[in-house]
């Protein structure tokens, strides 16, 4: 939740267990209302002790909100309760607060599946748990949002990051390939060089609005070497039921099949024959 709400994890749980056996105790909520972080720690130790539940599904990734203190103390008022943690990030290694997460709790889940990092960390367990979408927004385009600009034919959202991430020259490379083939392609997204068809931008939750109004969607990670690692973009382009073209990712084959339920490519010059 930073901001854009995710709402599908609250909303599956409350389908599988009832809404009265689920709380949401959104942290990153209070502190961008600029909560101290001890008084949210507080407030998540009180009303964890208070709820009682079995389990606690977490991501915190590296938002250093709630510590692993915090966690460790829970499970003394609550030692039956299980504590997981999710990360749908990917970082060059485990940082310090994340590996003291990884200590804290009973098993870690990961969008990828390059696990010794965490394993080394000191993670108790490490599992493969891909990413996922939110089915009202991600799925069935709900509320609905119409854009202000002309989707084209072959479009791809995400931002142009520079160094920042390997992935960005990937990315230039696809479009270039496509411009050059002369097939109406355009970006949304900001950061892009002036010399590239970046056509407006869109919240991450009005993707689907997006992707639905072309021909085909483009997906390349801002990472494409992590084993089983996509963004949830992917999903999100598939869920609109729009053809999609992306970077081939290792073990990709592992999660789709082929012509089937996407198309992926591994060197620039595939993609104008694919799309």
């Amino acid at each position: 939740d930073y901001d854009h709400p995710q709402q599908g994890m609250a909303h599956a749980m409350r389908g599988i267990f009832g809404d009265d056996r689920v709380y949401n105790f959104n942290y990153l909520a209070l502190a961008r209302d600029g909560i101290d972080k001890a008084i949210i720690n507080k407030m998540f130790i009180e009303e964890a002790a208070d709820f009682k539940p079995d389990w606690i599904w977490a991501q915190l990734q590296d938002t250093e909100v709630i510590t692993a203190h915090s966690l460790a103390q829970v499970k003394e008022i609550l030692p039956r309760c299980a504590i997981t943690h999710w990360t749908g990030d990917v970082r060059p290694s485990v940082s310090p607060y994340l590996a003291s997460i990884c200590r804290a709790t009973d098993l870690t889940l990961v969008c990828h599946k390059d696990l010794d990092r965490f394993r080394a960390a000191g993670a108790a367990t490490a599992r493969y748990c891909q990413i996922a979408v939110d089915w009202h927004e991600d799925v069935q385009g709900v509320p609905e949002w119409t854009p202000s600009f002309r989707v084209p034919d072959v479009v791809f959202i995400g931002s142009n990051y520079g160094s920042r991430f390997p992935g960005t020259k990937d990315r230039e490379e696809a479009i270039r390939v496509l411009m050059e083939a002369k097939i109406n392609a355009g970006v949304v997204g900001s950061g892009w060089p002036i010399s590239f068809p970046v056509i407006g931008n869109c919240e991450v939750k009005q993707q689907h609005q997006v992707w639905k109004r072309a021909k085909v969607a483009l997906n390349i990670n801002n990472y494409n070497d992590v084993p089983g690692y996509y963004s949830d973009r992917q999903l999100i382009a598939m869920a609109s039921g729009t053809p999609v073209v992306c970077r081939y990712i290792p073990r990709l084959e592992e999660e789709f099949s082929q012509n089937v339920d996407c198309l992926w490519y591994n060197t620039p010059p595939e993609i104008a024959i694919l799309v």
